[in-house]
C-alpha cells in the first residue's frame, strides 16, 4: 500500500493485509521469516555449544534462507511496496558488484582472499536490505503478535543464562563454548569487578545488547495493550518484565541501556502523538512505572553488577579522549569522523569489505573504524560510500516519520517503539561490518514497516 493509502478511501482498509497474509504462498515466505529469525537468535547457540567445529561455516546458515524467499518472491510475483528504496538498494548492490570488477581490473584485489572478502564485505552490504521489504509486505499483525510472543518468553531462558555468563570465567563453556580448538572459541569482553559482557545465545555482546534493545520495546508495547489483547498476561508477564531487567542490568554493557533509554523514549512520544486521551495516558504511564520498578530493584538484586558498570564507564571517559566533553561529544563524532577520510580516501575505496571486522582475520593490517560511516567509505569510496550513507539516514528519517504517523492514525505504539529501536542502528550502527548487526538491522526494519502497514482489530 502507498502512502496515498492513509488518506485515499479507495484503498482497502489496512486489516485487509492479514487476510492478502494468509495467501498460500505469502504464509511460506512467512514461515521462511520465522526459521530466519530463529536463527538470527541461536545461530550463536550453534556455533558455541552445538557444532563448534563448523562455526565459521555456521556463519552463513541465514543466507540460503534469504535465497529462498527472494525465489518465491520473484516466482510469485510479489510487489514490494515503497520500491524506491528497494531499487535504490538495488542499483546500489549492482554499481558495487562493477567495484569488484574494476578492483580486481586494477590490481586492488591482488588475491584470492582479497576476492573473497569483497565477496563477503557485499554480502554485508546488500544482500538483507531487499528482505526488509518483503517482510514488510508479507507479514501480517498476527505474524508480529506471534513473533513478539515468542521472544519474550525466549527471553527468560536467556537471562538464566545471562547471569551465569556475567560471573563466569571467560573460559567457562557457558562464555567461551565447547570448541576443542582454540581458534573456534569466543571470548567475551570484561566489565569490571570480574564480571564479563553477556553474549547470550550470540558469539558477541553486540547481538546480546540489539536483543535486550529489541525485547525492551515489545515488552513495552504489550504492556500498553489493553489487557484483552495482550499476547501474554498474568504471572507469565510478569516474569517475562522481570526476565527483560535481568537481562539489561547485568549485560555490563552501556549500548543495551543507550537502545533502551531511546525506546523508552520512543514510548513517551509515541504516548504524546495519540489522539486518544485514555490510550495516552495508559501509554505514558507505562514506561514511568516500568522504569521506576526497575531504577528501585536492580540495584537491591545485581548491585554488583551495576557497580562494575559504572567503574567501566568512569574509566572508559579518562582513558578516551572522545569523552573530553561527554557521551554526547562522542557520539555525535561518530556522525562526523567519516568526513576526516574525505580527502584522502581512494576515490574507488581500499576494496569492498576492507573497512569490516573480517579485514583482520584475514591479516590485512587496515585501521579500525569504530564507526560504520568510516567503514563505508574506506569500503565503498568516495562518491558511493556517501550515496550509501544517504541512503541510510533518508530510510532511517522516514521510518521514524512513517512510525509517527501510524501512530497518530491508529493509537498503536508497536510502530514508534520498533523505528525507535531500529532506525539508531541503520542510522549508523555497525551494519556493514557485524553479521548479527545486519541481521538485525534488516530484519526488524521489515517488521517496523509490517507494524506500520498493519494495526490492532479492535475486540
Amino acid at each position: 500500500m502507498s502512502e496515498q493509502c492513509a488518506v485515499d478511501s479507495s484503498c482497502p482498509p489496512l486489516d485487509t493485509f492479514a487476510e492478502e497474509s494468509s495467501l498460500p504462498h505469502r504464509r511460506r515466505i512467512a514461515n521462511l521469516i520465522f526459521v530466519l529469525y530463529a536463527l538470527l537468535l541461536f545461530e550463536g547457540a550453534l556455533r558455541k555449544w552445538v557444532l563448534p567445529q563448523f562455526q565459521k561455516e555456521l556463519f552463513f546458515i541465514r543466507d540460503p534462507f534469504v535465497v529462498v524467499i527472494y525465489f518465491l518472491v520473484i516466482k510469485q510475483r510479489v510487489w514490494l511496496q515503497h520500491a524506491l528504496f528497494v531499487m535504490t538498494a538495488i542499483v546500489l548492490a549492482w554499481l558495487t558488484g562493477l567495484l569488484v570488477l574494476v578492483e580486481i581490473a586494477s590490481g586492488v584485489l591482488t588475491s584470492g582472499t582479497h576476492l573473497q572478502l569483497a565477496i563477503y564485505g557485499w554480502r554485508e552490504y546488500f544482500l538483507n536490505i531487499p528482505l526488509a521489504f518483503v517482510i514488510g509486505e508479507c507479514f501480517s499483525r498476527e505474524d508480529l503478535r506471534r513473533l513478539v510472543k515468542f521472544t519474550l518468553l525466549v527471553s527468560i531462558p536467556i537471562a538464566v543464562l545471562s547471569v551465569f555468563q556475567s560471573s563466569a570465567p571467560a573460559s567457562a563453556v557457558i562464555n567461551a563454548g565447547t570448541a576443542l580448538d582454540p581458534s573456534n572459541t569466543f571470548s567475551p569482553m570484561g566489565v569490571e569487578l570480574g564480571f564479563n559482557r553477556t553474549t547470550g545465545t550470540f558469539t558477541s555482546n553486540e547481538g546480546q545488547a540489539l536483543f535486550i534493545g529489541s525485547v525492551v520495546a515489545m515488552l513495552l508495547w504489550v504492556w500498553t495493550l489493553p489487557r484483552s489483547k495482550r499476547p501474554l498476561k498474568g504471572i507469565l508477564l510478569l516474569v517475562v518484565t522481570a526476565a527483560v531487567i535481568a537481562n539489561l542490568v547485568v549485560s555490563g554493557q552501556r549500548t543495551a541501556f543507550a537502545i533502551s533509554t531511546i525506546v523508552v523514549v520512543a514510548a513517551l512520544l509515541g504516548a504524546a502523538s495519540m489522539k486518544s486521551g485514555k490510550e495516552s495516558l495508559r501509554t505514558f504511564r507505562v514506561p514511568i512505572v516500568l522504569v521506576t520498578v526497575g531504577v528501585l530493584v536492580s540495584p537491591l538484586v545485581f548491585r554488583e553488577h551495576l557497580q562494575a558498570l559504572s567503574i567501566r564507564s568512569a574509566t572508559a571517559a579518562e582513558g578516551d579522549a572522545r569523552y573530553s566533553y561527554g557521551v554526547v561529544n562522542r557520539t555525535l563524532s561518530d556522525f562526523t569522523r567519516f568526513t576526516d577520510l574525505l580527502s584522502d580516501s581512494p576515490v574507488l575505496g581500499y576494496g569492498v569489505g576492507f573497512g569490516g571486522n573480517a579485514s583482520s582475520r584475514v591479516g590485512l593490517a587496515l585501521p579500525f573504524y569504530e564507526d560504520d560511516w568510516s567503514r563505508n567509505i574506506v569500503d565503498l569510496g568516495i562518491v558511493l560510500g556517501v550515496i550509501f550513507i544517504v541512503f541510510r539516514v533518508t530510510l532511517a528519517l522516514w521510518l521514524i516519520a512513517s512510525a509517527v504517523a501510524s501512530t497518530r492514525r491508529s493509537n498503536d505504539t508497536l510502530p514508534l517503539l520498533l523505528a525507535g529501536f531500529i532506525s539508531v542502528i541503520v542510522l549508523n550502527g555497525q551494519i556493514t561490518a557485524q553479521g548479527t548487526v545486519n541481521g538485525y538491522a534488516w530484519l526488524f526494519v521489515g517488521l517496523c514497516l509490517a507494524a506500520i502497514r498493519t494495526r490492532e482489530v479492535e475486540t
